[in-house]
């Protein structure tokens, strides 16, 4: 499905309802692989787009006289509240797929603009979130090893950064189904549930009833816990009381919007959590990045531009397999296809515990840790790259 022009559209429109429409731009969104779909209006006009393999692309517009109804209909899939345009809203809902016969579930977000609501639909495909190994998420084994023995830990707090879209929910997920078990008491904190796991305990936080994420913790604390998983990190409140059952015996997993592995124990110290509370707490952070694969079909050897290859520390592309997807009908003419995972780790030693108590600087911190053999987020890429799996200028310019 491509750009299609205005005339095309309101004859669209004109032949089928809005109801239809709806059910259409869904189907398209599932056939194309997208993971978010945003209808966005405008003052003539409203856009719709699909995100794929983490880029946004515009598939169609249509005329605003008709943007009510579609946005009303999103809104009743989704279960929220169609009187109310005033405000933003979340909600949640399934689409029975006529094409593939699966069931479709989705997130929906609606969000007042001055033109009308702007609503995104994220698809929640457990399939493809809940791996069931660290590998299947293209982990490398070595890493792989090292995760699923942290993982197994009585005490201690792993943390995992990363972007909005980085996959980091993936990550949590599949550590969760791990270790979960009925000799284990595992109770998430979440805003919102998107995955439902047995033998997890799994608890949506409501913050207009004060049910806070710090709220939250106190009572999960009281309910006999081994394992925590906390959907977010954002005050110190939240942050200090996931420090302190770290340090009292539980086992805690949780988010937190940082860059790269460094930058977590940045953002502890900003929240107040004293260095050595994190330093005895903290067993590993990680960082993770999705980025486009070329595609399988039509990508060919290229010589990167000097500029880029000075940006990647690389001296010469002789002898590497430096590829790019020049475009086909499998990609939709893009070059790529798909997504591959690359991650960061840092393992709390006793040398890098003892640097955080100290006050040591990020660049110490870092110095450190790739003296211990950590791989930086660039140098995965970069690795990819060199193989033909990425394009170099998407090793430097997404790390």
């Amino acid at each position: 499905m491509g750009n299609s022009n205005q005339e095309e559209n309101n004859e669209n429109l004109s032949t089928i309802t809005p109801e239809e429409l709806v059910n259409k731009l869904i189907e398209d969104a599932a056939n194309l692989r997208a993971s978010d779909i945003h209808i966005d209006p405008f003052e003539s006009e409203f856009k719709v787009r699909f995100r794929v393999d983490g880029v946004l692309n515009e598939i169609s517009k249509y005329p605003m006289e008709s943007f009510e109804m579609v946005a009303r209909r999103f809104k009743v899939l989704g279960e929220i509240d169609i009187s109310d345009n005033r405000k933003p809203q979340d909600g949640r809902g399934q689409f029975a797929s006529t094409t593939t016969g699966k069931m479709l579930e989705f997130r929906i977000s609606s969000i007042p603009t001055i033109f009308g609501e702007a609503i995104v639909i994220r698809f929640i495909d457990q399939s493809k979130v809940i791996f069931e190994s660290f590998e299947a998420m293209g982990m490398d084994p070595a890493d792989a090893e090292m995760l699923k023995f942290m993982i197994t830990r009585p005490s201690g707090m792993i943390l995992i950064a990363g972007p909005a879209g980085s996959g980091k929910t993936a990550t949590l997920y599949t550590a969760l189904n791990q270790i979960r078990s009925p000799h284990k008491n595992i109770i998430t904190l979440e805003d919102p549930v998107e995955f439902h796991l047995e033998y997890i305990r799994h608890c949506q936080i409501r913050p207009a009833v004060g049910f806070t994420f710090a709220e939250g913790m106190k009572a999960v604390l009281r309910q006999d816990p081994d394992v925590i998983f906390i959907g977010e990190i954002r005050d110190h409140e939240t942050a200090e009381i996931a420090v302190r059952a770290a340090l009292s015996g539980r086992f805690v997993f949780s988010d937190i919007s940082t860059s790269d592995t460094i930058g977590t124990i940045t953002r502890f110290i900003e929240l107040g959590i004293p260095r050595s509370f994190l330093a005895s707490s903290l067993l590993l952070a990680t960082s993770k990045r999705l980025l486009r694969k070329n595609c399988a079909h039509c990508s060919e050897p290229y010589t990167p531009s000097e500029k880029f290859l000075a940006e990647a520390g690389i001296t010469s592309a002789k002898e590497v397999n430096f590829r790019k997807g020049k475009g086909c009908d499998l990609c939709e003419n893009k070059g790529y296809l798909e997504r591959t995972a690359i991650f960061e780790f840092l393992v709390v030693t006793k040398e890098i515990a003892n640097l955080i108590t100290e006050g040591a600087t990020v660049q110490e911190l870092l110095d450190v840790a790739r003296q211990q053999g950590m791989k930086t987020l660039r140098e995965s890429a970069v690795n990819l790259a060199k193989k033909g799996e990425i394009t170099l200028e998407d090793a430097v310019y997404l790390t």
